[in-house]
């Protein structure tokens, strides 16, 4: 069983687009597929309430509290939390093996993945992981390009009282690895643009 968890640099993406995951390992591999959906934390994404269902264009009332964002870590790891604990407990009931559950997370989903398997928070799913696949996923957040990630990690994670450096230390699954953990086997894939180089346009 592929349990897949989509990127979207946390703010962006739906199961829905992954539809070529399940075509690819279960199509073509004959293996079970799940792709999960998880809240996300784009400033855009706001709880609707009957008061004013056209958010982009109607006014709040004064009566009525001011809009909420939609979600912010660790609301989206506690989603896949709460979906990888019901595939455990369901999946048999689709053909699948819940003894055979790996984790395959892609970017922010790279992320999200590595949590389930390190984070004490999620420590009571970790013996159904029977592998971890991670791609071009964020392990360590301090470490990732502010210029780049700056305002999807504004968006996603709020600073609160401790600051940013350590705000992302804590959701950073590096931060978990040490001596004694117990984890499944795990399979990071990434990738390095070294050169970009221009082909002659007379070859």
């Amino acid at each position: 069983v592929v349990f897949f968890i989509h990127g979207g640099a946390w703010t962006d993406g739906y199961a829905a687009w992954y539809d070529f995951v399940a075509r690819s390992f279960t199509g073509e591999k004959g293996w079970v597929t799940v792709v999960v959906d998880y809240r996300l934390t784009s400033d855009q994404v706001f709880i609707a309430d009957e008061h004013c269902p056209d958010r982009a264009t109607c006014a709040q009332p004064a009566n009525v509290a001011a809009r909420t964002k939609a979600a912010w870590y660790p609301d989206n790891a506690q989603d896949v939390a709460e979906a990888f604990d019901w595939v455990a407990n369901n999946i048999a009931d689709a053909s699948g093996d819940p003894s055979k559950l790996f984790v395959f997370g892609h970017s922010a989903g790279g992320h999200l993945a590595a949590l389930l398997a390190t984070h004490p928070a999620y420590a009571g799913l970790r013996s159904h992981v029977r592998g971890l696949i991670g791609m071009s996923g964020a392990y360590d957040l301090n470490d990732l390009s502010v210029p780049t990630f700056g305002a999807d990690l504004a968006q996603t994670f709020d600073p609160g009282e401790t600051g940013w450096e350590a705000t992302l230390a804590e959701a950073s699954p590096a931060s978990y690895i040490a001596p004694g953990l117990r984890m499944p086997p795990v399979f990071l894939l990434h990738a390095q643009l070294i050169e970009v180089l221009k082909i002659p346009d007379d070859l």
